[in-house]
């Protein structure tokens, strides 16, 4: 029977489209990784006190390691570069533009399916550096739909803005995806992200005033400035998006933003 169906599978194989091809080969791979967990699992009970003893040892060791790491990039790493904010504040035009190409991000995707092009065209070049953004999107002043990163993931701020925006409309697992007849009652926030402040304890932090990351175990859970009443909720809720134990040992870093809203648009 596999003797059979092997050329029809291979003609199969061959007809897919790269992205489904991926798609089986990421479900083999878990597969295999699967299988091997189990193996190691069986092969873990069958082990002697003493052996398994000897192994906790060698993890703790490595955990032990990990934790020195975290804190040697805490206290001698400088932390990455971020957007001058002194440079982003009290600018209209800019203000302006950061927030059309949003909402236009957002529109052009949400009524024609079309996602936003990697080379944007934009007047002012502060929009052409990378940068940390997050894009808000807002129905009746409750949040509908919120994405973005601390961290530059591509290679100017005016794609990144468009990219978060048309993420806030469907990835947000803390909503439902945004439907077409929203469209009018929504309004857009852009914030850009200043530089990541290494912090040692919750009360190093205004929640009103500073942004929240929390990290570890390459995971990290974000609030920005105003998201949270307290500096002590601020940590729990970061620490908490990102799976995190609650002693498990972590990194964290406040920031700054600037924000530009609906009324970017009105000041023409």
């Amino acid at each position: 029977m596999v003797l059979i169906n092997a050329p029809v599978r291979d003609m199969h194989w061959r007809n897919r489209s790269p992205f489904d091809r991926a798609q089986d080969e990421r479900g083999l791979l878990w597969g295999a990784v699967t299988i091997h967990a189990l193996r190691v699992v069986m092969h873990w009970r069958n082990r002697s006190p003493f052996e398994r003893l000897r192994v906790n040892g060698i993890v703790g060791g490595l955990k032990a390691w990990g934790i020195c790491l975290q804190v040697a990039l805490l206290l001698f790493l400088r932390p990455a570069e971020a957007l001058p904010l002194q440079d982003y504040r009290h600018d209209t035009a800019l203000a302006r533009e950061a927030h059309a190409i949003a909402t236009e991000a957002a529109h052009d995707y949400l009524f024609e399916g079309r996602r936003p092009e990697k080379s944007l065209k934009v007047r002012d070049r502060r929009l052409t550096v990378p940068g940390g953004v997050f894009v808000t999107i807002t129905r009746d002043g409750k949040t509908r739909g919120c994405w973005g990163t601390v961290h530059p993931q591509r290679a100017t701020l005016a794609e990144e803005i468009a990219v978060a925006s048309v993420k806030a409309l469907r990835y947000d697992y803390r909503h439902q995806p945004i439907a077409r007849s929203e469209w009018p009652a929504l309004r857009f926030y852009v914030s850009l992200v200043g530089p990541m402040v290494p912090v040692a304890s919750a009360a190093e932090i205004s929640p009103l005033r500073d942004g929240l990351f929390v990290t570890a175990r390459g995971r990290g859970g974000v609030l920005l400035p105003g998201e949270a009443r307290t500096a002590r909720y601020q940590v729990a809720e970061c620490r908490k998006k990102a799976g995190l134990k609650p002693r498990e040992p972590a990194l964290m870093y406040r920031f700054a933003t600037v924000v530009f809203g609906p009324e970017s648009e009105k000041q023409l």
